[in-house]
């Protein structure tokens, strides 16, 4: 265990998905991280040391579109 590490704490996400079947062609629309959560999900100190940190932070809103079609 490292003395130096830091807690990423808690958050929650809210991600929403809403679409439609015509005739064989599939429409949807999301937005994930709709809140836009600025939050770290994990953080490591290995080589703090050395004033080396990483850290992975949670993918801003995004938004889009998928089609899809049915053979």
């Amino acid at each position: 265990v490292d003395p130096t590490a830091q807690a990423s704490g808690g958050f929650g996400l809210l991600n929403l998905k809403a679409g439609m079947t015509i005739n064989q062609f599939d429409i949807d629309i999301f937005i994930n991280n709709a809140t836009n959560v600025d939050e770290f999900t994990w953080t490591e100190t290995v080589f703090a040391t050395v004033g080396a940190r990483r850290a992975y932070q949670i993918r801003p809103r995004t938004v889009g579109l998928n089609f899809g079609y049915r053979f």
